[in-house]
């Protein structure tokens, strides 16, 4: 059964794989369905039901099936027959890792009256290949959203669904006070027969292409409250104000690329409004992973042959995201740098030097919620106290963001974006730009080009892009993602989290604390001078060990440690195999661990470069040490 197929800002922050690994459960009523959505928790491991049938308020004793504070868990209809009739589906309390997908939801009177809900501090959702609907013949208040995000949920994908007949469709944020650096992805859906919210997005980030958009009544995009939108090769028929910013107190900016209109009106703006009725971007936006854009004429065909339920063996292959292509802007194509070989380590990054400030051009116009542009010239923009939202446009700009939640905005140029206290978001575009949050929880996105992401105090979200990327969270837990590009990252607590692709190139993590590399990561070098462990994993790893007495274990793969000072144990591990090298082993001071081996398993043998060990599927070299130079005490079995 088709279910994992994370795309999008889902296939961000750890990616989203739903049930996908653990067993899988049918139930046929509402009852059922809840009793094995409770039944998982953090020891149980991840779930798969299949729902058979029509699910009601009568057959499930609740106004609303709840997902509350649940992980790993895929919710699919079985075949095409799988119904929610009156009663909806509320994703809350920090669920997270959730795949919702071929069902029919439709007229939700009960409960929160969402078809979908979906709140914060959830995250990792997709929501794909389901059909939402209502009535247009009941007053536009009578329910409430089809598929609602809202209260800071993010890292959403919502693909692949027919959402009609209804007068509010989807909304990202409920209020202008609802605020967080949403991330959601809409590709592939059919929006048909609707009043306005194809989506309504307040103080995000959104990414909507593919999508085909036919009868809008009110207005269909909606950008506001300083959120921020990717919107290309979508499709708009008999659609009144395709792309709009209404009803807010700060506006949206939008990314156009490849649009086709159809029959469309636009209505007059009023003051604080705004409509892409000419075309034109207000922002330039690129997100941070690979997608493939359907050509423009075949959008509206692929749409609707795949959009809503029983239509799952038309979709993406269940083995991941789509075959990953570049985004369409113009952007550098750097060289992977090759892994480390036996004969020389890969070079390890230092720290970039800062960007140094260009004269300024532009004041400081107050401390209220300032709306800034820049010129096409080298500028310094400096919201000061207050919401702000400053765009650098082109030129080398300086951008500062002061007091309060502020989005920030470099677009072309090398620039220097600096959020100062608050929640900020900043968004560096194309160049090798510099972007510090400061205090805060902010997001950090660093778009086209070798960038430097320095998240500052509290948790942050850092996003490379594509690029040689520096990723320094600081302190607290923080969530960095690096894209293409060889990228390094700065860890100071074992909880920050490191997400890489397959294929993103060689990756260096430079760790002040005891560090176990993830997926797709390459190198790891321990600093400052504490006794810290490395550990590698399956790739051939580069490990560097601080001034302190590092325990270094490379694991699988063929893998070059080097300890550096300090009396440093090299553990191997019998099974994992490889061909590992150490470059520095000091006799008299450091040691061999080799556990599941026994003496009698382990041959020496002495080369011109040094001793090499042999064992079961593996062998160990020690460059530059010698069989007459070793004596006692240097190698341990466990």
């Amino acid at each position: 059964m088709a279910q994992n197929l994370a795309h999008g800002f889902a296939a961000m922050n750890g990616g989203t794989s739903g049930g996908s690994g653990g067993p899988t459960v049918h139930v046929s009523t509402g009852a059922e369905l809840q009793k094995a959505i409770d039944g998982v928790s953090a020891t149980s491991g991840p779930l798969t039901i299949v729902v058979d049938g029509k699910i009601t308020p009568a057959n499930s004793g609740v106004d609303a099936i709840s997902i509350a504070g649940r992980n790993n868990i895929s919710v699919i209809g079985g075949g095409s027959g799988a119904e929610f009739d009156g009663i909806g589906i509320r994703i809350s309390g920090g669920s997270s890792n959730l795949i919702i997908q071929n069902l029919k939801i439709h007229n939700v009177a009960t409960g929160p009256k969402d078809a979908i809900g979906i709140e914060g501090p959830s995250r990792n959702i997709m929501i794909d290949h389901n059909e939402l609907y209502s009535s247009m013949a009941v007053d536009k208040d009578y329910y409430d959203g089809l598929l609602d995000i809202k209260r800071g949920a993010e890292y959403i994908t919502v693909s692949n669904n027919y959402i009609h007949d209804h007068h509010k469709a989807s909304l990202v944020g409920y209020a202008d006070e609802d605020t967080g650096a949403r991330f959601v992805t809409y590709d592939h859906n059919v929006f048909e027969n609707l009043g306005s919210r194809t989506p309504s997005v307040r103080d995000g980030h959104v990414h909507i292409y593919d999508n085909y958009f036919k009868d809008i009544s009110a207005s269909a995009i909606n950008l506001r409250m300083g959120a921020v939108g990717l919107i290309e090769n979508n499709v708009f028929e008999n659609v009144r104000d395709p792309i709009v910013s209404l009803d807010s107190t700060a506006p949206g900016y939008w990314d156009l690329r490849g649009n086709v209109m159809s029959g469309v009106t636009w209505s007059q703006t009023g003051a604080g409004e705004a409509s892409a009725q000419d075309g034109r971007s207000t922002a330039s936006y690129s997100v941070p992973y690979a997608y493939g854009l359907d050509a423009a004429a075949a959008v509206k065909g692929e749409a609707l042959a795949q959009a809503g339920v029983g239509r799952l063996d038309g979709a993406a292959p269940a083995t991941g995201a789509p075959a990953p292509v570049p985004a369409p802007a113009p952007e550098p194509s750097p060289a992977v740098t090759p892994a480390p070989t036996p004969s020389e380590p890969a070079p390890i990054p230092v720290p970039p030097a800062p960007e140094p400030a260009p004269a300024p051009t532009a004041g400081r116009p107050g401390d209220g919620g300032d709306l800034l542009t820049g010129t096409d010239g080298d500028d310094t923009l400096d919201g000061g106290a207050g919401r702000d939202v400053i765009h650098g446009a082109a030129g080398a700009d300086t951008i500062l963001g002061g007091a309060g939640r502020d989005t920030l905005f470099g677009e072309g140029g090398n620039d220097v974006l600096s959020g100062g206290a608050g929640n900020d978001s900043l968004d560096g575009g194309a160049g090798d730009d510099s972007l510090s949050g400061g205090t805060g929880s902010d997001t950090l996105v660093g778009g086209i080009g070798n960038d430097t992401l320095e998240g500052g105090a509290s948790a942050d979200t850092l996003i490379g892009g594509d690029g040689d990327d520096w990723l320094d969270g600081g302190s607290n837990a923080d969530a960095m993602s690096g894209g293409a590009g060889n990228d390094t990252y700065v860890v100071d607590i074992a909880r920050d989290t490191i997400v890489e692709l397959t294929g993103e190139g060689i990756d260096t993590v430079r760790a002040s604390t005891s560090y176990s590399l993830g997926a797709n990561l390459e190198n790891l070098v321990l600093t400052g001078a504490g006794k810290l462990n490395g550990t590698g994993n399956e790739l051939a790893n580069l490990l560097v060990g601080n001034d302190g007495d590092n325990r270094l274990d490379g694991g699988a793969g063929d893998d070059t440690l080097v300890g550096g000072a300090g009396k440093d144990t090299f553990a191997f591990t019998a099974g994992q195999g490889g061909h590992d090298r150490i470059d520095d082993f000091r006799f008299g001071e450091d040691m061999l661990l080799l556990k599941g081996y026994a003496p009698a398993q382990v041959i020496l043998t002495d080369g011109a470069a040094g001793t090499t060990l042999h064992m079961q599927n593996e062998t160990v070299d020690l460059l530059g040490v010698h069989l007459d130079a070793l004596g006692k005490d240097w190698i341990k079995f466990a």
